[in-house]
């Protein structure tokens, strides 16, 4: 509904009830409001109380790669994946960050994503998302329009997730959130 600051307020308020439920969900609505520097603040100062949780350290790599900070983005990234004791993914994104840096982590990711999606279900806008944080536009367009094809219950987050940002240049992007009835955020 782009109520943004009762998003907030709500997401702040069930911090509040149950501090250590969801450590991450703050700084995540902070991403989703577009406010990087906050979200990343939100998310240190609960990263330094709860090191352990790996959700945090997730949403705390997005903060990073939203705001344009690449080798802190993976810093953060290899910290879930090691909290997670996803040896094999973790072994995965260092050789591809040594090969090129954390944009050969996001192709790789969406790469693996692609091998698991012809095994099991994934989502499309799943799909598109990694499609997007790798840079491939097209591909994530053909994931967006195919999601709500499949009806992916997803894509009600489509104009808060701003791995999407980029594609908001594209005319069917914004024919896409006509077809949901959605508000434009702007």
């Amino acid at each position: 509904m782009n109520r943004e600051e009762e998003a907030l307020q709500e997401e702040k308020a069930s911090i509040e009830l149950n501090p250590f439920q969801r450590t991450w969900s703050y700084g995540y609505a902070l991403i989703r409001a577009r406010r990087y520097e906050d979200a990343i603040n939100e998310l240190k100062q609960w990263a330094a109380a709860r090191s352990d949780s790996p959700m945090l350290h997730y949403t705390l790599a997005l903060a990073y790669q939203c705001k344009g900070e690449p080798e802190q983005a993976f810093a953060e990234t290899r910290k879930s994946l090691v909290l997670w004791k996803d040896k094999e993914a973790t072994s995965a994104a260092d050789r591809a960050f040594r090969r090129g840096g954390y944009q050969a982590v996001k192709e790789d990711n969406l790469q693996r994503l692609k091998r698991t999606a012809a095994q099991k279900y994934v989502s499309a806008e799943r799909l598109a998302e990694f499609a997007a944080k790798a840079g491939r536009r097209e591909e994530a367009m053909q994931e967006l329009l195919r999601a709500f094809e499949l009806h992916d219950p997803l894509l009600i987050f489509l104009q808060h997730t701003p791995e999407f940002d980029s594609l908001h240049s594209d005319p069917r992007y914004w024919e896409l959130v006509k077809k949901m009835n959605m508000p434009p955020l702007y």
